[in-house]
């Protein structure tokens, strides 16, 4: 499985929090909150699965919030349309003019 590949990858380190490595995490603003669970970050006990999970993100100490979109930032028509045609694949608006760019 993956987390022992990964184990087996960083020996020296496989028993510390994600082996002393950089970890850069991602979040979607439409994403939907969790469906009959909690928060990652509620501070509330639940089964040790979780607690885990709580334990590791409060080991997180620096945030870096990056809100301008670097790879669309242009104004010309065509990164407009791209910018747009993310957005609409975010929100699983795709059409069949979005497919087509996409396989081309």
């Amino acid at each position: 499985n993956r987390l022992e590949s990964l184990q087996q990858a960083f020996l020296e380190n496989n028993n510390k929090p994600f082996s002393k490595r950089s970890v850069i995490m991602f979040r979607d603003f439409s994403q939907l909150p969790p469906v009959l669970d909690l928060l990652m970050y509620t501070k509330v006990l639940r089964d040790s699965l979780s607690n885990n999970g709580l334990a590791a993100y409060i080991l997180f100490k620096e945030v870096y919030k990056l809100d301008v979109v670097q790879r669309q930032f242009r104004n010309s028509q065509e990164q407009q349309d791209f910018r747009f045609l993310l957005l609409r694949l975010r929100d699983r608006e795709s059409t069949l003019a979005d497919w087509r760019t996409l396989t081309t």
